[in-house]
């Protein structure tokens, strides 16, 4: 049984030019990492845990949609969203959602920046316990380097 949970959603973006721009690919992955210990798998399934993906009104993006392309991993602890970037994309944004028991409890949000600028995005996670979400975070702070170096590749 988990008596304490920690969750930490991490982004990582996978283009393969370093600037975004119009009929650019982009595929976004959105990881859950779970409390060490305890399978990813068995917590989404025992907490009812769900990833998707969202725009920036908020409406959960669909898999019928013919403009982007949704997966998620075989345990359900990635999602990932794939999308050819258009003139009308400057400035939009793309989030990754997680839902405990229908309630959203943590996002995490990508915002196409043109023109060289940098594209944005975070780390956002919650906690029941502070202390453990700080050593979880540390923790993870390599594994979030590995998974965008390996996403890159």
């Amino acid at each position: 049984m988990i008596e304490e949970c920690v969750m930490c959603v991490l982004l990582c973006v996978s283009v393969s030019q370093t600037e975004i721009s119009a009929g650019l690919s982009v595929t976004l992955f959105c990881q859950l990492y779970s409390f060490p210990r305890v399978s990813c798998d068995d917590w989404i399934r025992s907490e009812r845990i769900q990833l998707f993906w969202v725009n920036q009104t908020g409406v959960k993006l669909n898999i019928s949609d013919s403009r982007y392309q949704i997966s998620s991993s075989s345990d359900h602890c990635i999602i990932t969203l794939n999308t050819t970037l258009l003139n009308e994309d400057d400035n939009r944004e793309w989030r990754c959602e997680v839902t405990q028991r229908d309630q959203v409890k943590t996002s995490v949000t990508y915002t196409v920046k043109s023109s060289g600028e940098k594209t944005s995005s975070s780390i956002t996670s919650f906690s029941l316990t502070d202390e453990k979400l700080k050593a979880l975070l540390q923790t993870n702070d390599q594994q979030s380097r590995n998974c965008c170096r390996e996403r890159r590749k």
